[in-house]
């Protein structure tokens, strides 16, 4: 399953301006891979593997973590 969209006048970034686009790719063991466009146009790739709330390194972003909940067709991200 593919996720794109933004709404740009209700993100924020923390720090800086949000990503200008971003699309998310859900694989069946819960990894999501990100094509992400950044503030500046500059492109990125990331992935994270599903983690049950416990923080894991994000691929493809230096000195990133994040903690994730799945429950069912909602995700959180931190």
């Amino acid at each position: 399953m593919t996720w794109s969209g933004l709404h740009r006048a209700r993100s924020t970034g923390n720090p800086g301006p949000p990503f200008k686009s971003f699309a998310i790719t859900f694989t069946a063991d819960g990894t999501r891979h990100l094509d992400l466009i950044g503030a500046g146009g500059q492109p990125l790739k990331a992935s994270l593997p599903r983690s049950d709330g416990k923080e894991v390194p994000v691929t493809g972003m230096e000195n990133v973590t994040a903690a994730s909940k799945i429950e069912g067709k909602t995700f959180d991200d931190v």
